[in-house]
């Protein structure tokens, strides 16, 4: 089954991850979209994802099924973290590779002085 993950990214976008689901989860892809390509990529999807009630509202709105659930909890993803460090399954920070899909307000509206 394929399935969106969706969370409010501010200024009218959305974050989305797509991944299929069987007995593992592989991660499809990810990407910045508006919330009027997010709603026109999603129809026809199977489950949307998202603790974002504006986004599962709209989606509502487009007729896409939407399955709402609770954001995370800091002490769930330090349990998901313990899991990974208890496995073996970690990089060094110069490892870790940062996945920015668009740039920071502070280098959007920055001014580089004289």
């Amino acid at each position: 089954m394929k399935v969106i993950a969706a969370l409010d990214a501010g200024r009218n976008d959305v974050y989305v991850g797509n991944y299929r689901v069987n007995s593992s989860i592989i991660r499809l892809g990810e990407q910045l979209l508006s919330l009027n390509e997010f709603l026109t990529a999603a129809a026809g999807r199977t489950i949307i994802n998202t603790p974002e009630k504006n986004i599962a509202e709209a989606a509502r709105r487009a007729s896409i099924s939407v399955e709402e659930i609770e954001r995370p909890s800091s002490d769930a993803i330090a349990r998901l973290g313990w899991k990974k460090i208890r496995a073996g399954e970690t990089v060094t920070p110069e490892d870790l590779e940062a996945n920015y899909i668009r740039r920071t307000d502070a280098e959007i509206f920055s001014k580089i002085s004289p």
